[in-house]
């Protein structure tokens, strides 16, 4: 795999990549990096693609502004955009998971020219609602925690899972797994930390997750904290 960075006009971006061939670019999600999919990234390349899995905007070794209105739809695709124009493709398969999910659908909405096809691997397409979804959010996070919710506010999840980034990192990987029912964390009261509502997580190795792995990732969030994300 290589490493290496691009300027998208607006951010330096950090990207993995591997293989030759038609392009197939991997979205992570949040809590994540692009370091994620690097099995993915291993097997698609081998199968004769050429896997990209890009460092978001305010993850890992991808910069991260500072101001939140850098962080739109637009900024972000725009971001995917100048990818593509910097290995000269036209179009590419974008591969979305949470965060990178929505982002996927926003990019075949905004430039369906450049989307080959969509692989979104966990949650599913819901258009535009009447009113803005932090209104849902507040609406819901009066009746239970609700970590959607509890993001909106800047500084305080920045300041609680920066303190304790490895611990959060394994609790909310653990909880989002197969192993665990996530929704459970929305059977306690509003009000709560993160921390205060995600189970506490067994020792690794995980079945699907190696202790390198872990490290790997908790190493680049300990350095960076979590705001580009909440961001």
């Amino acid at each position: 795999m290589e490493q290496r960075f691009l300027d998208t006009g607006g951010i330096r971006m950090h990207v993995t990549e591997q293989g030759q061939g038609y392009p197939v670019v991997f979205c992570h999600g949040f809590p994540h990096t692009g370091f994620i999919w690097h099995r993915q990234v291993e097997a698609v390349a081998e199968a004769g693609f050429r896997a990209i899995a890009p460092d978001l905007r305010g993850y890992g070794r991808t910069e991260a502004p500072a101001d939140v209105a850098a962080y739109t739809n637009e900024a972000v695709i725009g971001d995917l955009l100048s990818l593509l124009d910097d290995i000269g493709a036209e179009k590419a398969v974008f591969v979305g998971l949470d965060f990178g999910a929505q982002l996927v659908w926003e990019l075949s909405l905004r430039a369906p020219e450049r989307v080959e096809a969509l692989v979104v691997l966990n949650n599913p397409y819901s258009p535009r609602p009447p009113r803005a979804p932090s209104a849902f959010w507040t609406k819901a996070a009066q009746r239970h925690f609700l970590h959607l919710s509890y993001f909106q506010e800047p500084g305080v999840a920045d300041v609680e899972l920066a303190a304790r980034p490895r611990e959060f990192l394994s609790r909310v990987y653990f909880s989002l797994s197969g192993d665990y029912h996530y929704l459970d964390t929305w059977k306690n009261p509003p009000g709560l930390g993160y921390l205060d509502v995600l189970p506490q997580a067994p020792a690794l190795p995980w079945t699907w997750l190696s202790e390198n792995e872990f490290d790997t990732i908790a190493t680049e969030f300990e350095r960076t904290g979590f705001t580009g994300g909440l961001n």
